[in-house]
C-alpha cells in the first residue's frame, strides 16, 4: 500500500499523545507514508504550501482532538480555530473539501466538538465517526485505528486498479476502432489509386486516335491526377504522427 497519512494535531496539547500515535503507525506502515509537521517540512519552505500540499496528497487524515482543541487561544488570546490561517483548521478543511477520509481521534478524555462550536468549513467533521483513544486501552484502541487506516487504503487501491483497468479497456476499444478506420481508409485509397492507374492505361491506349480530341485527353489527365491524389493523401493520412 502507498496511501498517504497526515496526523494533524496541535503541538501544544497533543504533543506526546500524536508522538506515541505515530510510534505505532511507523510500526505498520512505511515511515514514508506519514506526515507529521514538526519534522516533515524542509526548512526554509512555506509551511502553508506543504500542508495544503500534503494534505492533498493523502489518503487519511487523523485529526487528534485534545481536551483544548477547541478552545486553544492565541497571543491575543482570540481562539485558534476561529482564525482562517490557523494550521489545524487549514489541514481539516482542507481534507473535508477535497473528500479525504478523515478520522477524528480524541485523546486525554476529550469530547467531539458540536457543529455549533466549529467554523463553517469544519462544521461537517461532527459527521465523521470517531475513535476514543484512552491510556489503558491505547494499545488496543491503536490497533483499531491501524486496521481502519488498512481497510481505507486497500478499498482505495482496489478503487484505483479498476479505473485503471477501465481505462485500459478504454483504450483499447479506441484503439480497435481506430485500427478499423484505418483499413477502410487504406482500402478505399487503393482503390482510388488503382482507377487512377485506370484512367492513365485508358488515356494511354487512345494515344493517336483521331476521334480523341486535346479537350477529352485533359479532361482524363486531370481525372487521373485527381483520383491519384486522393489516393496518396488518404495513405498518408493513416500514416501520419498523432
Amino acid at each position: 500500500m502507498s496511501g498517504q497519512i497526515f496526523i494533524s494535531y496541535r503541538r501544544e496539547e497533543s504533543r506526546w499523545s500524536a508522538g506515541r500515535l505515530y510510534d505505532r503507525l511507523v510500526a505498520r506502515f512505511d515511515r514514508k507514508q506519514i506526515f507529521m509537521d514538526i519534522d516533515g517540512v524542509p526548512i526554509g519552505d512555506d509551511f502553508v504550501k506543504v500542508i495544503e500540499q500534503r494534505v492533498g496528497e493523502c489518503e487519511v487524515l487523523i485529526a487528534l482532538i485534545g481536551t483544548r482543541w477547541l478552545d486553544s487561544t492565541d497571543e491575543q488570546n482570540g481562539r485558534r480555530l476561529d482564525n482562517p490561517e490557523d494550521f489545524v483548521r487549514m489541514e481539516i478543511a482542507t481534507a473535508l473539501r477535497r473528500d479525504i477520509r478523515v478520522i477524528p481521534v480524541l485523546v486525554d478524555g476529550a469530547l467531539m466538538p458540536r457543529s455549533t462550536d466549529l467554523p463553517d468549513d469544519l462544521k461537517t467533521l461532527v459527521r465523521r465517526n470517531a475513535l476514543r483513544v484512552s491510556d489503558t486501552g491505547f494499545d488496543d484502541d491503536c490497533r483499531r485505528l491501524v486496521a481502519a487506516i488498512e481497510q481505507i487504503l486497500e478499498r482505495n487501491a482496489a478503487e484505483r486498479r479498476e479505473k485503471e483497468r477501465l481505462e485500459a479497456e478504454a483504450r483499447q476499444r479506441t484503439g480497435s476502432k481506430l485500427t478499423i478506420k484505418v483499413a477502410v481508409v487504406r482500402l478505399t485509397s487503393m482503390i482510388l489509386l488503382t482507377l487512377c492507374i485506370i484512367c492513365v492505361t485508358g488515356w494511354i491506349s487512345e494515344i493517336g486516335n483521331p476521334h480523341y480530341g486535346f479537350g477529352e485527353v485533359l479532361a482524363e489527365c486531370a481525372t487521373s491526377l485527381v483520383i491519384g491524389l486522393a489516393g496518396v493523401w488518404l495513405w498518408k493520412s493513416t500514416t501520419r504522427k498523432k
